[in-house]
């Protein structure tokens, strides 16, 4: 954990004796990792917590993996549409794509990926827990998309609400309740109401109808405004959970060695995080004293295990330590930007054995008048890549909604979206929202998910990324791709030109300070207005007729041209068009086109398309 701290009675030393106001010793216990030499705290109960009894096994939790010889991009949809809900009228359609509402916040988790060392989750709950849950094989992240509540903890009270990370160590005893229409978390924890019925009884006709009013108008904290109870009753989120025995915590690069001290280039630190409360006043206390039948539900060995307590569970009246839960809000991390683009890590927020935890954050973008704003392409050769998709525009994909789950596998290279990267050149902030989990072992995925997944999202990188003809058709390398699904002209590119009758039309020159071209279709980046500077083209070269020309060869003379270029030709000619190669010529020649690199060629009729000499 990342620093020492200390919460209710506590003795001035440890293993001294430390006595009730009955004069009945506290039971002192040990909560540690590592067997002794790993972050630990000390911790003061009530009861002795060794006093359980009833224990069973429950049901098995091992994930089963299907399809573990198949290797390819994935595209999971745990929501409901693209910004994540639908109107009710289509829910039955539409619930099938997304993660079903079921269970309480335990047994209601979906598992979609995992392997031996971690496991990725959705939970969209129904119901309140009526127990109390400890998770004894591996710590739990938990990332809040909608709603909001509390964990009441064995070492405190945390409130969560949409976009926070709820960090829970293994180990410990809390119960996850939420806030309803009727009824907040606190008021439901306390026994002073049930969940769906009023803690205050309204009195007339009047007070009625406020009360109904105000709860048709309740949702689930961020829930968008289209929200229907029947998609999400309650809240939604994501956990990401070890499986290997390791902890979550800060990447150790952010964390003083001597101290366990925050670093100054740190993108979050102390100050930032949520430390459980005392405060039973407002309902959230740190220890209840209470007797009678409790349940505690353990995973461990990969199973569910009752047990039962005479007593409640969460007795202790204090503890030290640096090992705790906590929370931390994504909108409280800030982002690392750079002149050109930065590489995934900057956004590492944190890290247990074999996998990372990432935060993509709205932020200003690279500042190079040069720079290509999404990531380039990469193969992470040792790392499996899920994203998990909060809100916003992801600027390197397009088709993704709310909720979608894409898995990268290691093994295949990944980038942006074709006509993605010219629609980033003009912005200079997204609003981009996602978090992502890095694997150093492949990932599997569930039956679930299959059940979720976008079997087109695979072929959604086929196309060339920069449109080489007109009338919306594409070019992918040499060939043209036909539109009949399926199948391909295979022709070169230059036999392409008589296709469609010379209205060929190679890419201008990239602008150094202009607008992009606009992506086709999919998503854009958070506008912020395009350059209102022109564009400045530079290079040499000339086009014939209303065309673009492509030659090579050596030039001798220029012409002038509309930007910076330099144009050599052998016979003269007057043109409004493109042209792009290189070639050589004696004769100069003007044109209000721009131009890139050296051409020349034969002339052409003004009126036809025409290439430059080849």
């Amino acid at each position: 954990m990342p620093h020492y701290f200390r919460l209710g009675l506590l003795p001035k030393k440890r293993h001294v004796q430390f006595r009730r106001p009955d004069g009945v010793l506290y039971s002192e216990e040990l909560f540690g990792t590592e067997g002794f030499v790993g972050p630990s705290s000390t911790m003061y109960h009530i009861n002795p917590p060794t006093q359980v009894y009833g224990w069973k096994t429950l049901f098995s939790t091992k994930a089963q993996y299907v399809e573990i010889d198949t290797m390819r991009m994935r595209h999971v949809k745990s929501g409901h549409g693209m910004n994540g809900f639908v109107p009710p009228e289509k829910l039955g359609e539409v619930v099938k794509q997304g993660a079903r509402p079921q269970g309480d916040a335990i047994d209601g988790r979906v598992v979609l990926f995992g392997n031996s060392d971690v496991e990725m989750t959705v939970c969209n709950p129904v119901t309140q827990m009526p127990y109390f849950y400890k998770n004894g094989q591996g710590d739990e992240c938990i990332f809040i998309h909608y709603g909001s509540g509390v964990c009441h903890t064995m070492m405190g009270a945390l409130r969560f609400g949409p976009k926070d990370y709820v960090i829970m160590p293994k180990g410990v005893i809390y119960k996850m309740t939420w806030d309803e229409a009727d009824a907040t978390a606190e008021e439901l924890f306390a026994g002073t109401q049930s969940a769906g019925q009023s803690k205050r009884q309204p009195k007339g006709l009047a007070s009625k109808n406020v009360k109904a009013k105000a709860i048709s108008a309740w949702r689930p904290a961020g829930a968008p405004e289209n929200w229907s109870s029947e998609q999400m009753p309650l809240g939604k989120y994501l956990l990401i959970e070890t499986t290997n025995g390791s902890h979550i915590g800060p990447p150790p690069r952010y964390v003083s060695k001597t101290s366990a001290q925050f670093l100054e280039h740190s993108p979050y630190c102390e100050r930032d995080l949520r430390l459980p409360e005392h405060e039973p006043s407002d309902g959230r206390p740190m220890f209840v004293e209470g007797y009678g039948e409790f349940e505690v539900r353990v995973k461990a060995r990969d199973c569910m295990h009752s047990y039962m307590f005479h007593y409640h569970p969460l007795d202790i009246v204090g503890w030290d330590g640096c090992y705790y839960p906590y929370v931390f809000n994504i909108n409280d991390f800030s982002p690392i930007t750079g002149k050109l683009h930065m590489p995934p890590p900057i956004h590492q927020t944190f890290e247990a054995h074999n996998f990372v935890i990432c935060s993509f954050c709205p932020r200003m973008l690279d500042y190079h008048p040069d720079a290509i704003k999404v990531p380039y392409n990469h193969s992470n050769i040792d790392s499996d890549e899920v994203l998990y998709y909060v809100e916003g525009n992801f600027g390197s994909r397009k088709g993704i909604e709310v909720g979608s789950l894409t898995l990268h596998p290691q093994g295949i290279p990944h980038g942006p979206h074709p006509g993605t990267i010219e629609a980033s050149m003009a912005h200079a902030f997204t609003g981009e929202l996602a978090v992502m989990c890095d694997t150093f072992r492949p990932l599997f995925p569930t039956k679930a998910a299959l059940g979720m997944e976008d079997l087109k999202y695979p072929a959604s990188w086929e196309g060339e990324h920069f449109p080489r003809l007109t009338k919306g058709e594409m070019v992918g390398g040499n060939f043209r791709q036909d539109k009949v699904k399926g199948k391909r002209i295979k022709s070169k590119l230059g036999d392409l030109l008589d296709v469609y009758q010379n209205q060929n039309a190679i890419p201008e020159p990239l602008k150094r300070l202009g607008s992009p071209t606009p992506a086709p279709t999919g998503n854009v980046w958070a506008p912020n207005g395009p350059s209102s500077s022109g564009g400045t083209a530079i290079g040499s070269g000339n086009g014939g007729g209303n065309g673009a020309g492509n030659g090579r060869g050596k030039g001798a003379a220029s012409a002038p041209v509309n930007g910076h270029a330099k144009t050599a030709v052998k016979p003269a000619a007057k043109a409004n068009g493109k042209a792009s190669g290189k070639a050589s010529g004696k004769a100069s020649s003007k044109t209000n086109g721009k131009a890139s690199g050296k051409a020349s060629g034969r002339t052409s009729n003004a009126a036809a398309n025409a290439r430059a000499g080849r």
